[in-house]
Parts: structure tokens; sequence; C-alpha cells
């Protein structure tokens, strides 16, 4: 008998949970998961993933490194709703910091999905993930390339 044979058999009535996302696969009827889309098969009479996730780019240093990209997003959203608040540029100036400090308020929100939903992002190609951490810095570093120009540009502005 094969893997796809013998999962329904173990399955049928033992409590068994997917190694990914805990779900109880009690009377599962296929090879996947019916949660998280795992690939299951058996290892000496226990389900396991079929393919194991690759943990190498989760380690604390990458854990202390989005920590300090938050950090960075928060102290510029500050900074950007203080500039608004006190700034004489005019209407159009105030307008693009206020765009500016909601593109960074929603920085610190990606990252909170990103660690509420990371097992599900890891169980995604390689490719598509560093796809999201390129748009993850490319939506925080676009943002504070212009508060630099508008800030000098004010600071030009009142010479």
């Amino acid at each position: 008998m094969n893997d796809e044979e013998l999962i329904p058999l173990i399955l049928k009535d033992r409590d068994m949970r997917c190694p990914r996302c805990n779900y109880n696969l009690r009377g599962g009827r296929s090879m996947y998961c019916p949660e998280c889309g795992s690939l299951l098969a058996i290892n000496r009479q226990a389900v396991c993933l079929a393919h194991d996730v690759d943990y190498r780019h989760t380690s604390s240093q990458e854990g202390l490194f989005r920590l300090s990209v938050v950090g960075l997003g928060l102290a510029t959203v500050v900074f950007l709703v203080l500039s608004a608040s006190n700034a004489t540029g005019g209407r159009g100036f105030n307008w693009m910091l206020m765009v500016l400090a909601s593109g960074l308020v929603v920085h610190p929100v990606l990252i909170v999905l990103a660690f509420v939903y990371k097992l599900r992002m890891l169980q995604q190609s390689k490719v598509r993930w560093q796809f999201i951490a390129a748009a993850c810095w490319w939506w925080m570093i676009v943002p504070c390339v212009l508060v630099i120009v508008f800030s000098l540009w004010s600071i030009g502005a009142e010479i």
C-alpha cells in the first residue's frame, strides 16, 4: 500500500494533528491537509509532512532586523505627523506629508501580518517570499527618501 491508501486508514479513527498548522486530521480522506493544503506522508505509523519547510530564513537575527525596521517606520510616522502639524510649506506640502505618513503606517501592519501568517508565507516558494520582502522594503524606503527630500526642500524654502 502506498501513502495515498494508508493515510485515510490511519486517520479513520485516530486523532492526529497536521505538523504544519495543528489541524485535527481525524477522518481525513486525502493526502492533503484540508486547512493548510500541506502534502502529508507516512513515517513510522505517524503522519508527517512530505516536504519539510525551510526555516533558515526565519532566524532570530532576522526578527531583530524586522523589529528595527518597524521601529524606524514608527519613528518616521511620528516625525511626519509632527512635521505636518508644524509645517508652513503650504497645503500641497501638508497633503504630501499626510500621504507619506499613511503609507508608513501600513508598513508596520504588513510586518505584523507577516508575523501572524508566517507559516502560510513559508509554504510559498522562495521567489514569492523574496518578492514580498522586497515589496515591504520598497514600501519603507521610498517614503523615507521622500521625507528626506521634502525636509531638505522645506529647509531650503526657509533660507
